[in-house]
C-alpha cells in the first residue's frame, strides 16, 4: 500500500539490542544470528518485526517465535569392555 514501494524492516525487542543475539537486515527483512545461541540459557526468543514504508506512515507489525534445538555440547564418553580371554578360532 505505500506508494514509493520501499519496505524498511526493524526488530522491536525489550532487549537490548547490545546483548540481543539477533539483527534484520533492513531492507530484506532477513534475520540473522549475530551471537551463540545457548539453548540452557534461552529456549524461546519472541520478538516482533515491524514493517514499513519509507516515510513510516504505513506499518505494521508481526510476531516472530524462534526455537532454539538442544545440542550435545559435551564431547562423546565411549567405554568399552574387551574380554580379553576372547580370541578368534581359525
Amino acid at each position: 500500500d505505500c506508494s514509493d514501494r520501499v519496505i524498511l524492516y526493524s526488530l522491536i525487542t525489550d532487549q537490548p539490542f547490545d546483548v540481543f543475539p539477533f539483527e534484520i537486515e533492513r531492507f530484506t527483512g532477513a534475520i540473522f544470528v549475530k551471537s551463540t545461541l545457548d539453548f540452557e540459557k534461552v529456549s524461546t526468543y519472541r520478538f516482533s518485526v515491524k514493517a514499513s514504508n519509507l516515510d513510516q506512515i504505513t506499518s505494521n507489525f508481526v510476531p516472530v517465535r524462534i526455537d532454539v534445538i538442544d545440542v550435545n555440547d559435551n564431547s562423546p564418553l565411549i567405554q568399552m569392555n574387551l574380554l580379553n580371554e576372547y580370541k578368534a578360532t581359525n
